[in-house]
Order: structure tokens, then C-alpha cells, then sequence
């Protein structure tokens, strides 16, 4: 993912699908009456929201503008089995943006999975510090943070929407409280998950 980011972006790329669509939807001057909007207004107030698309609009302002990967995640990774490098499938999600997008995003996706998965199986704090050490050093944890938030919001959002309400919506949304209020500090290595 280094490597990609080494690459400024070309001028045409657009920042990264995924927060688009979070900016879109909490940019609305009237939140729908569904099940999942009136959950986040009553669960994360105004106030929180107002902060998420501050993050969002202080994102998409950011003046390094890299080619990002655009929806890093652990499922596009193809670990080193018939040779000796890891691989990272890239596709339409290709966009431009500040680093700590891509890399924000895999974190998040790491701090999602270590609050609902069972954290005896793998540390998960482990695996964000070695993701960090491997990408090395010229990120800005600040954006960092709040980006490993923003892809979890987007991601209950986007699960929210297009495939089910169900109560794991209200844990999430519940556990996303506290991830806004300490800037997702909480999720980057040797914060407590």
C-alpha cells in the first residue's frame, strides 16, 4: 500500500467511494425517517454527527492527494503462499486522497472485527501495530483515527441500507459512541479496543 501511495493522483480521480457516500448521506439537510437514521440522531446526537462530517469535509480538504487503493481491506489480500510478497488486489475503487485513508480504513476494519469476533483467537491490537510498523512512519494519527471511524460508520450505514435492519445495527451504532467521542483514538495500537 506504500508503494501505491508513493504515486500523486491524477487530477480526474475522486476521493474514496465509501466516504462519498457518508458524506452524502450525513450532508442531507433532513435525515430520513428510516430505522437506522433515527437510531444514529438518538444514539450519537447532533453533535456527533456534526463532528463525523467535519471529519469528512477536513478529509476530502486534505492537500496530499495519493492514489489510494480506495476500499482497503483484508479481504482483497492475497497472502504469500506462492511466493515471497503479500498482494493487494486493486479495482474500481481506485480514488485519490490522503494516505491515512487507506490506511485508516484497514484499521477500522481491524477495530470492527475485534469488537465483534472473539478476541481470543487473534490480537487484534497486534495485528494494528504491525500494520502500522509495515506501512512506516509520515501518517497523522489524528486523521488516522477518525478515518478508522469513519469506515465503520459508513459500514453500518451501508449494511444498514442495502442489506438488513436487525439489533446488531443498535450494538454497533452503541459502540460507535465512544469511537466518535475519543476520535478513534481507541482504535490505533495500544488504546484499549
Amino acid at each position: 500500500m506504500r508503494d501505491l501511495h508513493n504515486y500523486l493522483a491524477p487530477e480526474n480521480f475522486h476521493g474514496s467511494s465509501g466516504l462519498r457516500r457518508t458524506s452524502r448521506w450525513l450532508a442531507k439537510e433532513r435525515m430520513s425517517t428510516s430505522h437506522f437514521d433515527n437510531l444514529v440522531r438518538s444514539r450519537w446526537g447532533s453533535f456527533r454527527l456534526a463532528r463525523l462530517q467535519s471529519w469528512l469535509e477536513q478529509t476530502e480538504l486534505a492537500t496530499h492527494s495519493v492514489l489510494l487503493h480506495g476500499f482497503a481491506s483484508l479481504g482483497v489480500l492475497l497472502p504469500p503462499i506462492l511466493t515471497t510478497t503479500t498482494e493487494f488486489l486493486i479495482g474500481a475503487d481506485i480514488a485519490a486522497g490522503r494516505p491515512e485513508v487507506d490506511l485508516g480504513w484497514l484499521l477500522g476494519e481491524l477495530a470492527e472485527v475485534a469488537r465483534t469476533t472473539c478476541r481470543e483467537i487473534v490480537d487484534f491490537d497486534e495485528l494494528s501495530r504491525l500494520l502500522l510498523q509495515g506501512y512506516g512512519p509520515g501518517y497523522n494519527e489524528i486523521a488516522l483515527g477518525r478515518i478508522a471511524v469513519l469506515r465503520m460508520v459508513t459500514h453500518l450505514h451501508d449494511y444498514a441500507t442495502y442489506v438488513e435492519w436487525n439489533a446488531d445495527c443498535v450494538r454497533h451504532a452503541d459502540f460507535l459512541v465512544d469511537l466518535i467521542d475519543d476520535e478513534g483514538r481507541s482504535t490505533l495500537p495500544g488504546r484499549t479496543m
